[in-house]
C-alpha cells in the first residue's frame, strides 16, 4: 500500500517535472525564435549599416544569446538538482516504508501469537471448568450416598434397639 502510494507520488512528480520541462523548452524555443527574428532584422539593418556598426550589433546580439543560454543552463541545473533532491527524498521514504513494513509484519506476528496463546488459555479454562463440574457432580453424588448410608445406619440402629 505504501509502495503503491510512493510509486504514484513518484509518477506524479515525474509528470509534473516533465510538464514543467516541456513548458520551459517551449518558452525557450519561442525566445529563440524571437531572437532569430531579431537577428534577421538586425541582419537586414546590418546590410544597411557600416561594418563597424554591424560588428557592434552582432556582438550585442551574440551576448544576448549567450546570456539566454546561460539562463537556460542555470534553470536546467536547478531542475536537475530538484530532481536529485526529490529522488533522494523518495529513496529515503522508500527505506522508511520498508522499515515500517517490517515493523507491521513483526506486530502482526506478535498479535497472531497472542491470539494463539489466548485460544490455548481458553481451551485450558474450559477443560478446568468441565473438570470442576464433574468433580462437583461426583461430590454431590458421594454426599447423597453418604447421607443415605448415615440414614441406613441410624435406621438399622433404631431397629436393633
Amino acid at each position: 500500500m505504501l509502495q503503491k502510494r510512493h510509486d504514484e507520488t513518484l509518477a506524479e512528480l515525474k509528470r509534473s517535472h516533465t510538464d514543467e520541462l516541456e513548458r520551459l523548452h517551449e518558452s525557450h524555443r519561442q525566445e529563440l525564435d524571437q531572437t532569430i527574428q531579431k537577428h534577421k532584422e538586425l541582419l537586414d539593418e546590418h546590410r544597411k549599416q557600416s561594418p563597424h556598426d554591424i560588428l557592434h550589433k552582432e556582438v550585442e546580439s551574440l551576448q544576448i544569446v549567450v546570456e539566454m543560454r546561460n539562463e537556460e543552463i542555470r534553470v536546467l541545473r536547478k531542475d536537475l538538482m530538484d530532481y536529485k533532491n526529490t529522488l533522494n527524498d523518495l529513496q529515503m521514504a522508500r527505506e522508511y516504508g520498508k522499515t515500517l513494513q517490517a515493523k507491521i509484519e513483526d506486530l502482526e506476528a506478535q498479535l497472531e501469537k497472542a491470539r494463539a496463546d489466548k485460544r490455548s488459555l481458553q481451551e485450558g479454562y474450559q477443560m478446568l471448568e468441565s473438570n470442576l463440574q464433574q468433580t462437583e457432580s461426583e461430590n454431590n453424588r458421594l454426599s447423597r450416598c453418604n447421607e443415605e448410608l448415615h440414614w441406613k445406619i441410624k435406621s438399622h440402629n433404631l431397629e436393633e434397639n
